[in-house]
């Protein structure tokens, strides 16, 4: 029995007690049949119709049906095994490297589009929106409303100089706004409206736009009616410099400036102090008064000379 069982787990002898198994046997037997039977037809009309095997006729043709027959059922399910295990490695191993490459995979940045930006008189009146557009901090596109453009055109035509002059700046600023190419600035077409404070309000209600002003009243009543709202002066607060001159800080010298006798230092948040005659207190702290601000693009600058020093003068003759 233990024979009978290896003989049968090792060359596949069918069982007939499966329905699924025996249709599988059977076709093991049909698909063999076939290529026995091709060879010894084959066989038979190019070797054997001349040269009879034992010079008996048909018994080369059925020997060597029998050996391909032998083959063939046999080889088969080792074939199929074969193709099934390999298939199966392949699809596996694909599985495979795909999750390891979705893991690692960067995931995309979801590029939130800003919404409008809607701009008021007020805003364009000022004309810092440029330099504020032209730095890149407002990349956000730009809506005048026409009632907005109404209103600067009223103003540029009225009698009063100082508000005549305000229009025409308005406008120029416009006009400056737009020749910008790298920013996206368009009149929305409005109806006129006499009060504009509150048609820029309902306006950013329904196109769910920020509104860009200078106006503290405007800033108060957007803020009310939950809008947006990016307020010029407020930015401009927020970028001021921390110090005035006549203020008083200290600093460390830590190297020589550019004029004899100069030393420089640095605050906290990386401004450079130039103070005057303080080369000598090099690596000491001392406390200087700020007399000018010069604001450059690389940072601020702070001149000033010494006020009270915190350490004796480092000797500098060498």
């Amino acid at each position: 029995m233990n024979i009978f069982y290896r003989l049968k787990n090792k060359f596949y002898i069918p069982t007939f007690k499966n329905p699924t198994q025996l249709t599988y046997d059977i076709s093991r037997i049909l698909f063999s049949l076939f290529f026995a039977l091709t060879i010894s037809i084959t066989l038979h009309f190019a070797y054997f119709v001349h040269s009879p095997f034992l010079q008996v006729p048909y018994v080369g043709e059925v020997v060597s049906g029998l050996v391909v027959f032998s083959i063939f059922y046999y080889l088969i399910p080792f074939l199929l095994k074969a193709i099934r295990d390999s298939l199966t490695n392949l699809i596996r191993q694909s599985l495979k490297d795909f999750r390891e490459f979705s893991k690692n995979k960067k995931p995309k940045l979801k590029v939130k589009r800003s919404t409008p930006v809607l701009v008021d008189t007020s805003a364009l009146i000022d004309g810092r929106i440029c330099d504020i557009v032209y730095a890149g901090f407002l990349d956000s596109q730009l809506l005048i409303p026409q009632f907005v453009l109404d209103e600067l055109h009223l103003v540029s035509d009225s009698k009063n100089k100082l508000k005549r002059d305000k229009g025409r700046r308005g406008l120029n600023t416009l006009e400056d706004l737009t020749k910008h190419r790298k920013h996206d600035v368009r009149i929305y077409p409005t109806p006129s409206s006499g009060n504009v404070d509150k048609a820029l309000v309902r306006l950013a209600k329904k196109l769910k736009a920020r509104i860009l002003t200078a106006d503290y009243n405007l800033n108060k009543v957007a803020k009310i009616q939950k809008i947006e709202v990016l307020n010029i002066n407020e930015l401009a607060k927020a970028l001021k410099t921390k110090y005035l001159p006549g203020d008083t800080v200290t600093v460390k010298i830590v190297s020589k400036g550019q004029n004899k006798g100069q030393g420089l230092g640095y605050l906290s948040d990386g401004s450079m102090v130039v103070v005057r005659g303080g080369y000598k207190y090099l690596n000491k702290k001392v406390k200087v008064e700020i007399k000018k601000i010069l604001q450059k693009d690389s940072g601020t600058i702070l001149f000033s000379h010494i006020a009270t020093s915190l350490s004796k003068p480092a000797n500098t003759s060498k």
